[in-house]
């Protein structure tokens, strides 16, 4: 869209079109100055060469000489033929910009469907990663009363590693000590050992003279046997010795009473308090 207007002596050509040739023309040299006309606005696309058309409009009343008639007719034309080329090549500017935008609008409007599809993809992962947000959030929750469950586990196993490490160092002081006992062991099983040895050399020697005393032994019960045997021969011989004795006490008690009897006879007397030892042999 274009719109031409007179103002004085200068023809301005406003244009809306961002990429268009503006340029504001001149008016000839010979031109009227307006001082009894009225301007004149509209827009033509003609090339007649119509003043009406033009959008030019002369005063009805003026009254020019014949003399200015032509040069003012020459720079009218020569106007409307720079208007009727400025408005060809406004034209060809005009389809070749919207023949370029709408180029860029399909394009445009490819890349918006383009970004739509992308935004209902980045949607779709968006919720999907959401999804995968809240069940990683359920899983972190849970990790997290997991990991607690497990730091206290841990803590607990702490206490229990430390008791159990005063219980190692108090032991290892146990074993320190029961080493220092067995060191100790071990010397008197030494010392023990060679008391053993030297016991086991007096009992070999205690076995020898043991061996050497069952052979006297034996000798012995042997002599024993043979004087038993003569103590029994010996023993029957003392019992008939003392059978013998015994009828020679008879004999003697029978001869002491008839000593007894003699004497009283001597003597005339009839007791035996007055008895004499001395006739006792002692035979018993």
């Amino acid at each position: 869209m274009c719109q031409k207007v007179h103002e004085g002596p200068v023809l301005v050509l406003y244009i809306d079109i961002d990429d268009a040739d503006i340029t504001a023309l001149p008016m000839p040299a010979n031109a009227p100055v307006a001082g009894t006309s009225a301007s004149a606005q509209g827009s033509s696309s003609s090339s007649s060469g119509n003043p009406a058309e033009s959008g030019i409009v002369d005063t009805p009343n003026q009254q020019q000489p014949a003399t200015a008639t032509q040069p003012v007719e020459d720079g009218r034309n020569e106007l409307l033929d720079r208007i009727e080329e400025l408005e060809t090549s406004m034209d060809r500017q005009i389809r070749a910009m919207e023949q370029r935008h709408a180029r860029e609008k399909e394009r445009l409007n490819s890349q918006i469907v383009a970004r739509n599809n992308e935004i209902i993809i980045a949607y779709a992962r968006a919720n999907t990663l959401q999804s995968t947000i809240d069940d990683l959030q359920y899983d972190v929750d849970s990790y997290e009363r997991r990991s607690e469950g497990h730091r206290n586990h841990i803590r607990s196993l702490q206490r229990k590693l430390a008791d159990s490490e005063a219980r190692a160092d108090e032991a290892t002081n146990d074993l320190a000590e029961a080493d220092a006992e067995i060191d100790d062991l071990v010397e008197k099983v030494k010392e023990l050992s060679a008391d053993v040895e030297r016991l086991e050399a007096k009992a070999d020697g205690q076995r020898r003279h043991i061996n050497s005393l069952q052979s006297k032994l034996q000798t012995s019960e042997n002599d024993l046997y043979a004087a038993n045997d003569e103590i029994d021969r010996l023993t029957a011989l003392s019992d008939a010795h003392r059978s013998h004795i015994t009828s020679l006490q008879r004999a003697v008690e029978d001869k002491k009473s008839i000593i007894y009897e003699l004497e009283g006879e001597l003597s005339g007397e009839t007791e035996y308090g007055d008895y004499d030892d001395s006739y006792d042999y002692g035979y018993y």
